[in-house]
């Protein structure tokens, strides 16, 4: 005895789209979140090789940091930071984070402070951040856009942290990149990431005057990564 074959009603065919559609709801946002994961260790890994190129060249170079900024003239040494250790990092891609889209060589800035100095000069190196997440333009000059061979593909330029959280939590450069935090590089070569950034702080709120990072770590927390009056250095967290 033949049977017809039944289809879906349509009021099947609803409630199955309709589960389709929760379920999307439900793992889009995990997935995006994976992905950013994966965005942000492969930017951490990046900081890392960038800190170990930073050892081997202080081994190389008398135990002294790199020169930070600012000599534009690259046909004069020193170079600066960015592209004095690249002979150490051999990857361009290392400089850049998987979540910055700009045309800078580089998506990260070094801490100035350290700009030729011995290694063995500064205290609590754990404590004191030496590159980190961030970024001086969304339109770089030709000094500063990767590709351009007479700034070493645009490493040979200003990649510095100076003394404001403008190029780390900028809003309108897209910052900080990673779930409102960020990858630090410490002058002991450890990365670690920080998040939690609840507020933009130039230095001072009394008197605005740009004098620690602040606002790169959880609520309250502060890393000065200046040298203070007396030479010597402070660096808190």
């Amino acid at each position: 005895m033949n049977r017809s074959k039944r289809g879906f009603t349509l009021i099947e065919l609803l409630v199955v789209i309709a589960i389709i559609a929760i379920l999307a709801a439900i793992l889009f946002p995990v997935f995006a979140k994976a992905r950013e994961k994966a965005r942000q260790a492969s930017c951490g890994s990046n900081l890392k090789q960038i800190g170990l190129a930073f050892a081997q060249y202080t081994q190389d170079f008398d135990e002294t940091w790199p020169y930070a900024c600012c000599n534009t003239d690259v046909t004069v040494n020193p170079l600066m930071w960015a592209a004095a250790i690249y002979p150490y990092v051999k990857n361009y891609q290392v400089y850049k984070c998987p979540d910055d889209s700009s045309k800078n060589g580089s998506s990260y800035l070094g801490n100035n402070n350290f700009s030729q100095i011995k290694i063995a000069q500064p205290p609590r190196v754990a404590e004191l951040v030496l590159a980190m997440d961030g970024l001086d333009t969304n339109n770089p000059d030709a000094q500063h856009t990767m590709g351009n061979a007479a700034s070493f593909q645009g490493l040979n330029a200003d990649y510095t942290i100076w003394d404001s959280t403008r190029r780390q939590t900028d809003p309108g450069l897209t910052l900080p990149r990673h779930s409102n935090g960020m990858n630090i590089l410490y002058a002991d070569s450890h990365v670690k990431y920080r998040g939690g950034i609840q507020r933009v702080w130039h230095g001072n709120p009394s008197t605005d005057t740009a004098q620690d990072l602040k606002g790169a770590l959880d609520w309250g927390q502060s890393i000065n990564i200046n040298q203070d009056g007396g030479g010597g250095w402070n660096a808190t967290y």
